[in-house]
């Protein structure tokens, strides 16, 4: 399966006066052996993607450790069912990005029309070196629902966070941009380059509020055989109705490279990644 990455920009007609809202990285939290198994991999650490299993302290002291994948704009964290308390059990969820400076701003006051006092931001810090540096703003809605296993916020990065994190920061690696943040760690050589498409199974509730958001954030949506498809700049994700499953269930990545035959990796006990052509599908 090859990835159409031509058909998703034809296919775009946003608003010309709002910035783009892109897909910046993915996150789901699996059992432990399926972590562990992904964890492991020499394939997925050595020859999939620059790897690393890094712990992150946020505002208040909230800290969390995961598998990191890294491609040229967006990058998938994984982290083990358990570990953390702030985690829920097939816990899944979508940070989007905007590379504008003031657009998370926008977009909040976008939220907050459909969303009234449900919508929220402010700032993310991060702890660097023993001080709590200005890491991103974000937006998005806080529902208070206990059900919820499925997340997704907006953020947008604070333009000194480069700075301070590399010391050694080159002029043309400065900025707010999804490649300029994933510049040290995205590497040509490897095969991941991209997520392109995304599959999200959700209940009726999370569903009308996850389409909701993207029509804030300017998506087109569309209904066909059972799903919904949600198109962005360069992303497309097709959210199946379904009560009975919740959360993303299947990656589309494209690669740097084409591949001359399919090759298939398993992970855990139902986790699959098949890479063929130029697109790898990884299933949850």
């Amino acid at each position: 399966m090859v990835v159409s990455i031509t058909v998703l920009f034809l296919q775009q007609t946003f608003s010309q006066n709002l910035p783009p809202v892109y897909l910046n990285h993915l996150y789901l939290v699996l059992d432990t052996q399926t972590y562990r198994a992904i964890k492991s991999s020499s394939f997925l650490c050595g020859e999939f993607s620059d790897f690393e299993e890094r712990t992150s302290i946020s505002n208040n002291g909230k800290s969390w450790t995961g598998v990191y994948f890294y491609g040229k704009q967006t990058y998938i964290e994984f982290f083990s069912d358990g570990a953390f308390p702030q985690f829920k059990t097939s816990e899944t969820g979508i940070g989007f990005g905007v590379e504008e400076t003031g657009a998370v701003q926008i977009y909040y006051n976008r939220l907050k029309e459909k969303f009234g006092e449900q919508a929220d931001h402010g700032l993310v810090t991060k702890k660097i070196n023993d001080k709590n540096v200005p890491w991103f703003y974000d937006a998005g809605v806080t529902y208070n629902d206990d059900k919820q296993t499925f997340y997704d916020w907006l953020m947008e990065y604070e333009k000194d966070y480069l700075k301070i994190f590399y010391p050694d920061l080159k002029p043309e690696e400065d900025g707010i941009t999804r490649k300029q943040n994933l510049s040290r760690n995205f590497k040509r050589e490897r095969l991941f380059e991209n997520i392109r498409e995304a599959t999200i199974a959700l209940n009726e509730t999370e569903r009308e509020r996850f389409i909701k958001e993207l029509e804030a954030f300017d998506y087109q949506i569309t209904k066909k055989k059972g799903e919904i498809i949600a198109i962005g700049p360069s992303i497309k994700f097709l959210i199946i109705e379904d009560n009975s499953a919740n959360g993303i269930t299947n990656l589309k990545i494209e690669l740097t490279r084409k591949m001359h035959r399919q090759h298939i990796f398993r992970f855990g006990a139902k986790s699959v990644l098949k890479i063929r052509g130029k697109t790898a599908v990884w299933t949850f």
